[in-house]
């Protein structure tokens, strides 16, 4: 069963604050060998986590691409709610909502920030998920 995790930022209210820490959650998930999806709502949150992605660090690359760029063969996939077929171990989800194929990884990101919108429908995706018996471990931090 895909496991859950739900990190929340408990002094973080801004989507760049967002962004620098899915980053961050990005950059261990790639040292650690794994593939993942990164679902967001809107071409320009897309264009937004990719700037930071590249400024993460000088001297850390993350291979990124975007699901229609199916040509491309990394381990970093970023969509704008389109599935890609060929990533199976990590979602992080920074959508609005949770992407009806999410339960065919094996493990699901949320990266809860303190704004209003962020917090009600990261809740009815934790209320949805805890309904269905998926397992949840939450993350204050």
């Amino acid at each position: 069963m895909t496991r859950i995790d739900f990190y929340v930022l408990k002094t973080a209210s801004s989507e760049a604050e967002r962004w620098q820490f899915a980053a961050r959650v990005i950059e261990k998930a790639i040292k650690q060998k794994h593939q993942l999806l990164i679902t967001l709502d809107t071409e320009a949150q897309c264009d937004a986590l990719e700037e930071t992605l590249l400024a993460l660090k000088p001297e850390s690359f993350l291979p990124f691409r975007r699901t229609e760029e199916q040509n491309l063969q990394q381990p970093i996939v970023i969509s704008c709610g389109e599935d890609c077929a060929q990533q199976h171990d990590l979602l992080i989800n920074l959508s609005r909502t949770l992407p009806a194929f999410f339960s065919r990884f094996q493990r699901v990101i949320e990266v809860v920030v303190q704004q209003q919108d962020v917090l009600e429908y990261t809740r009815e995706h934790w209320a949805f998920l805890k309904e269905r018996g998926y397992p949840i471990h939450h993350h204050p931090l």
